[in-house]
């Protein structure tokens, strides 16, 4: 899981803090970030992005339904388990896009 930090200006580089770091962690929360921008997702979206390390992958699964649930959309998506933070979350916006497209005004609850 993800784990927020908030240090004071001064301590943002020190030691202990970087080695609490953990890079795949942040590569997965940078492509579900992306997901959810792209979907606008808050507490009135129904809607979901997890990605995960499979191999040398990154490999992401989005999904978005209908506020009432009976109707779904689903893509998923990969990049290299090295790439960037920014080309995971171009990954999640991607993808999230895809579903915006599809869906429509069906996927926001008013």
């Amino acid at each position: 899981g993800a784990l927020a930090i908030q240090s004071r200006v001064v301590d943002a580089d020190a030691a202990w803090l970087r080695s609490l770091h953990h890079a795949p962690t942040a590569l997965a929360v940078a492509a579900e970030r992306g997901a959810l921008e792209a979907l606008e997702g808050s507490c009135r979206t129904a809607v979901g992005a997890h990605a995960r390390l499979v191999g040398e992958r990154l490999v992401m699964t989005v999904e978005g339904l209908t506020a009432d649930g009976t109707v779904r959309w689903r893509r998923e998506g990969s990049v290299a388990a090295s790439a960037s933070d920014a080309e995971a979350r171009e990954l999640g916006l991607e993808l999230g896009r895809q579903i915006r497209l599809e869906a429509g005004d069906r996927l926001i609850v008013a």
